[in-house]
């Protein structure tokens, strides 16, 4: 997870440096940049002008309406008096004879575009059609959202304003006769096409008719679905009756019970056997579902008369007398009688009941038969009534097309119609400046960026210290800005205290400069004290690669800078070969270094000068030069001298002041004799080869190389 994270950080810290240092690069180069540029700009314009002179080019146009906005329809390849037509069919046989369901407008504009219209004008004019096409533009009018797909601009542009008049005219005349001629054509294709139509419709009308009748015949049918209700009323009656029938026969079984167990009179017998409501197809000749014969009925009357002289008895005599019981005895023989005739009757009705529900039934399921195969015929006479139903609006829609197109054929008004006239603008469009002038700056800065990155590709010189920091792979100790009041010492070779105390007064103006140049200084000396936290670094080299680098200078800077902070510093200068140190600090070198390595009677302290102007600040001058420099310098002499100095206490830092690097040794040697050495490399003036192969001279003496 935190490797992700870490490789993540990474990659995006270097897409970011990669950004910065395009950008560092174009700021580098942007006087090529902008010379590029420039030149491309100026060229863009007089280019332009010139084109624009000689060889102008004149755009003109004219409009053309290809669909009436007032119309009903949308279609304006249809002819106005279809837009009349109400019949779908009408319109569908219209359009399939048109073929004109869609409106492309696209195809549209490539015909206009074709050599098949064009060939002609092309001729006319001694123009190949290629050419013509190329110079003709053809787009609807309007914004994109709200095109008018009916109305086409026609542009063309030409290099002479009276013959791209001509061209224009002929062709707006060329695309109105064409667009009669296809229309007439059109029609006459479409009436032909109906024509062969007719028959085939015709034909499939009598087929479906003579279809229905067979129909009606085989399945003795007018109407199935009205035939489909009755069926169904005359179900549902039966279902009634047949409900009536079985609630009749539990009203017998009923009065069977009553009877068996006396509850019943003659009297409520007779009330109870009545059936109500039925059909007269199931009930006997007298109407009812259950009868009484004269027997029957003969017996009930003498019952009842038995009874009514039983009650006029009891009325006169006691209950035990002669009368009463011979009444009643009569009564009772007449009961067994009456209730076997009674249960008979009901048995033999419940029999009749029977039957009528089975017969009842019977009838019930002859009826669902038929109603369940009236569906399927439904179906099928209903697909028949609609194939019969269109092929007669189809035929009638072909047939009122046809007419239509009869009357279009005779008429010869224009389908399209000029709105705008031609015209051409006399004011040249090509070349234009606007976009000539833009993609000259385009195309300038475009040069212009790859020149610059081009250039600094094969510049080796750093530019960035963080280039120096990837090429060298050693720390930066510091970064000393330039100061332009130093820039005229190193070519006079004059003094630096002059500019230095000019610098350094509390009334300068440039005193930002002075605080620059300090404070780089002294964050030097800072990472110098650091570097080693195990040994503290008092002798230190600060050299360059090569010459005019700013090493003399920088050693001095450091030098008075550290004693400001009240630091002892000793400046030596090492280089035997070109001393500077005397020169820039206005002092004389009449004895110095050479002279301390050579002659042994003195002591190394009266070699020492101070300068007068910097406080802490002591100056050991080149001395003559002497004849043998690097084995001088690499005498065990120089190292006794750097060893006393050191172990003396009297400095806190003394620094060397060496030849360039390359091309000499005195460098390598005396980098063997100190506690560390720091490579100068100045910004975009150094090859990047030269400070590498610098490191690596001083590498392979193990000299100890600080950053």
């Amino acid at each position: 997870m935190t490797n992700t994270f870490t490789d993540g950080m990474q990659g995006q810290s270097n897409e970011d440096l990669n950004i910065l240092d395009f950008v560092n690069t174009l700021k580098r180069r942007k006087r090529i940049i902008l010379f590029t540029t420039s030149i491309f700009f100026l060229g863009s314009i007089i280019w332009t002008s010139f084109e624009r002179w000689k060889f102008p080019v004149f755009s003109g146009s004219f409009t053309i309406l290809i669909n009436d906005p007032l119309s009903n329809s949308g279609d304006s390849r249809k002819p106005s008096s279809f837009r009349a037509a109400t019949s779908s069919s009408g319109r569908l046989f219209q359009e399939l004879a048109l073929n004109s369901k869609t409106s492309d407008i696209p195809t549209l504009i490539q015909l206009l575009k074709s050599p098949l219209l064009l060939n002609s004008i092309s001729s006319k004019y001694n123009l190949s059609i290629n050419n013509l096409i190329s110079k003709i533009s053809i787009k609807t009018v309007g914004e994109r959202l709200t095109e008018a797909k009916g109305v086409l601009k026609v542009s063309l542009q030409a290099r002479d304003i009276k013959t791209g008049s001509k061209i224009l005219k002929d062709l707006s005349k060329t695309y109105l006769e064409a667009a009669l001629n296809q229309r007439q054509q059109r029609l006459s294709d479409g009436l032909l096409f109906l024509n062969t139509q007719r028959p085939a419709l015709e034909s499939k009308l009598s087929e479906l008719q003579i279809q229905l009748a067979n129909f009606r015949s085989k399945n003795n049918l007018i109407e199935p679905s009205k035939e489909g209700l009755q069926l169904k009323r005359r179900q549902l009656e039966m279902e009634n009756k047949i409900f009536e029938l079985e609630t009749y026969n539990d009203t017998l079984e009923n009065v069977k019970k009553e009877v068996l167990e006396g509850k019943i009179n003659s009297t409520g017998f007779k009330e109870a056997i009545t059936p109500g409501s039925l059909s007269s197809e199931f009930t006997n000749s007298r109407g009812n579902g259950l009868t009484i014969n004269d027997a029957d009925q003969g017996l009930i009357e003498k019952l009842q008369i038995v009874e009514k002289e039983l009650a006029e008895a009891r009325a006169t005599y006691t209950n035990n007398s002669s009368v009463v019981r011979s009444l009643q005895e009569r009564l009772e023989k007449l009961r067994p009688l009456i209730q076997k005739s009674q249960i008979e009757a009901v048995e033999v009705a419940i029999d009749f009941n029977n039957s009528n529900i089975v017969k009842a039934k019977s009838q019930e399921s002859e009826l669902q038969k038929k109603f369940l195969k009236l569906p399927k015929l439904i179906k099928e006479y209903e697909d028949i009534q609609q194939e019969l139903l269109i092929a007669k609006e189809n035929l009638s829609g072909l047939v009122s097309a046809r007419e239509t197109f009869l009357l279009e054929m005779a008429q010869s008004s224009l389908p399209w119609k000029i709105i705008v006239p031609p015209k051409i603008n006399p004011i040249p469009v090509a070349p234009s400046y606007r976009n000539n002038i833009f993609l000259g700056l385009a195309l300038g800065l475009a040069i212009g960026i790859v020149i610059a990155l081009l250039r600094d590709l094969l510049d080796n010189g750093f530019h960035t210290t963080l280039e120096i920091e990837q090429a060298l792979k050693l720390p930066l100790i510091g970064y000393m800005p330039f100061i332009p009041a130093f820039n005229a010492i190193r070519e006079e070779r004059s003094s630096i205290i002059p500019v230095y105390n000019e610098l350094t007064k509390i009334e300068n103006k440039s005193n930002y400069e002075r605080f620059f140049f300090q404070e780089s200084l002294r964050s030097i000396y800072t990472s110098i004290k650091f570097l080693n936290a195990e040994e503290s670094i008092k002798t230190i080299i600060l050299s360059s690669s090569i010459p005019k680098e700013g090493k003399s200078l920088l050693n001095i800077l450091l030098a008075k800078t550290l004693s400001e902070l009240g630091r002892k510093v000793l400046l030596i200068d090492a280089d035997l070969r070109k001393p500077a140190v005397h020169s820039r600090l206005g002092i004389n070198n009449i004895q110095g270094l050479s002279n301390l390595l050579t002659q042994e009677e003195k002591p190394w302290q009266s070699y020492v000068q101070e300068i007068k102007e910097f406080d802490n600040f002591n100056v050991l001058t080149a001395g003559t030069i002497p004849p043998d420099p690097t084995r001088l310098l690499g005498s065990s002499r120089m190292k006794t001298f750097l060893s006393e100095v050191k172990n003396s206490g009297k400095y806190d830092l003394i620094i060397i002041d060496t030849p360039p690097i390359l091309g000499l040794a005195d460098t390598s040697i005396m980098s063997q004799l100190v506690d560390g050495l720091i490579l100068i490399v100045t910004l975009d003036n150094i090859d990047r080869r030269l400070a590498k192969d610098s490191l690596m001279q001083i590498k392979k003496i193990k000299g100890p190389v600080l950053g």
